[in-house]
């Protein structure tokens, strides 16, 4: 995924969320001492010390009483070591930790989804989203909710449902046509069309993917083993031949249009994250999180 949309979704997700972490209440002096510690080296960026001192104080304090802010300030600490998939499971023991009345909540459903999202996880990460009571979201929140779920219906093909988010967040219907256009574009090349012209001229398909020096190679080596297939057969058994020149068959020419496939299939991919990138630029600022969300985002780490 590139870099646009690993920040959208990488940013601090509110100006709530980190305040109400900021604030574990009750508990006796130890705890309040270990929390401020776990605080202060978050805030120093050293998040696997963070994790040990919060988890310290789970373990020595199992009654705590704010025991949701801290799994979600590991979860955070995860998030900015690039590791979502450890994040999510804090941000779900948070989650049950929390009575469903508090806010919070909705914050920590929204990270959930956020967290999926980052591991390719779109099914689950809209099933996180539609449980949410949109009607009793924040203003900030209700944007990311959108943003979150435009891009997991992109990712999960249903572009007309991605596009009705995106209107949600301003975007105007001249861009929308745009990535309308973009993603008709997407479908080319066809990766079954690639394999095809691949299967019938080796290298064929490569270039129709766009990869004129995978063609060239493809057709160079295919040409030479067929080359040295016809010259040994005049001179040594067809079944020797076939014995002899099958294992090369298999690995050059059957793995040619197959490659073929992938590279058709990768093209796709990548013009389809365009398209997404290139509408979520047009999302008006006010309706994207605010500058000092970027003072705490997270690390991008690559999502493929």
């Amino acid at each position: 995924m590139k870099i646009l949309l690993m920040i959208i979704l990488l940013v601090g997700t509110s100006g709530q969320l980190p305040l109400l972490a900021n604030n574990a209440m009750g508990g006796s002096t130890d705890t309040t001492n270990q929390w401020i510690s776990g605080h202060q080296l978050q805030e120093q960026k050293k998040f696997l010390l963070a994790i040990l001192e919060y988890n310290r104080l789970l373990h020595q304090f199992p009654t705590y009483s704010s025991k949701n802010l801290v799994y979600l300030r590991i979860a955070q600490c995860y998030d900015s070591i690039g590791q979502p998939a450890q994040a999510q499971r804090y941000y779900e023991e948070a989650l049950h930790a929390t009575p469903q009345a508090d806010p919070l909540v909705q914050w920590l459903m929204l990270l959930n989804a956020k967290n999926r999202i980052l591991q390719g996880k779109f099914a689950p990460a809209l099933t996180e989203l539609y449980s949410l009571d949109t009607l009793n979201l924040g203003e900030e929140m209700v944007d990311l909710y959108h943003i979150l779920a435009a891009v997991a219906l992109h990712h999960l093909g249903s572009s007309d449902q991605c596009k009705h988010h995106l209107s949600q967040l301003d975007v105007d219907q001249e861009h929308l046509k745009k990535y309308d256009r973009s993603i008709s574009a997407s479908q080319r090349p066809n990766p079954n069309s690639a394999m095809i012209m691949s299967a019938i001229l080796p290298g064929a398909g490569q270039l129709y993917a766009g990869s004129k020096q995978e063609a060239l190679n493809s057709f160079a080596i295919n040409a030479f083993f067929l080359a040295v297939t016809l010259r040994t057969a005049q001179f040594v058994r067809v079944f020797d031949v076939v014995v002899a020149v099958l294992p090369w068959f298999q690995r050059y020419y059957v793995g040619g249009y197959n490659r073929a496939s992938v590279l058709a299939f990768q093209k796709q991919m990548k013009k389809r994250d365009a398209s997404l990138n290139n509408v979520l630029k047009e999302i008006p600022k006010n309706r994207m999180p605010p500058d000092y969300f970027r003072a705490s985002k997270l690390n991008p780490n690559s999502m493929n």
